[in-house]
């Protein structure tokens, strides 16, 4: 275990693909994420909660679906979108960007929750721009080499996960309706858990 993630850039796997963020706090790494990437400074990044602690406290969820409800909604491999104003925190705009949306993903991680000190971390998949996201350890790994000597980075392998390949699905959710944005490979029983 690493001692501390603070002012660092976490490389993780996730549900879907390997992913690449920082704690929410660390303002400054979100431009040395889009750096590191080849991004645009100004793109938004999703927020991935991985406690359902974190989830209750840092956002309004719309009550259609009780808290046990909306983790089963987030085990599909879903990002959901919502408004920047149902957010409980306040979110630097490096990390929001200009868009009135935030993407929202939730993912069960002790040993990611303990080595953010239960901070929320910014989330996007691990790959240059215009590349395909990074799905196996071996590729996260190189990727890691290549840029350990320039950035702050932290390689997290612990929360057991093996990515499964596939994007999420991106569900915009405004003024009670859902509207599916992105479809990702569970998209049908997104659909239906949500009655589209």
């Amino acid at each position: 275990m690493v001692a501390s993630t603070l002012n660092k850039i976490l490389i993780y796997p996730t549900d879907t693909v390997w992913g690449i963020g920082n704690r929410v706090e660390d303002i400054g790494m979100v431009k040395e994420v889009h750096r590191l990437k080849g991004s645009d400074a100004k793109k938004p990044l999703s927020i991935l909660f991985t406690s359902k602690e974190q989830l209750k406290n840092a956002i309004l969820l719309p009550d259609i679906f009780s808290l046990d409800q909306w983790q089963t909604f987030f085990s599909l491999q879903t990002t959901l979108l919502v408004r920047k104003d149902l957010l409980t925190m306040n979110y630097d705009s490096n990390i929001l960007g200009d868009s009135p949306f935030v993407g929202i993903r939730y993912l069960e991680s002790p040993a990611l929750c303990a080595l953010t000190d239960d901070c929320p971390i910014t989330t996007t998949s691990l790959n240059m721009t215009g590349d395909e996201p990074i799905i196996d350890i071996e590729q996260a790994r190189a990727m890691y080499n290549q840029h350990k000597d320039q950035f702050p980075l932290v390689f997290v392998t612990e929360n057991g996960l093996i990515p499964s390949g596939e994007s999420s699905t991106i569900l915009k959710w405004e003024k009670d309706i859902f509207t599916i944005i992105r479809r990702g490979q569970n998209a049908t029983k997104v659909e239906a858990f949500v009655g589209l």
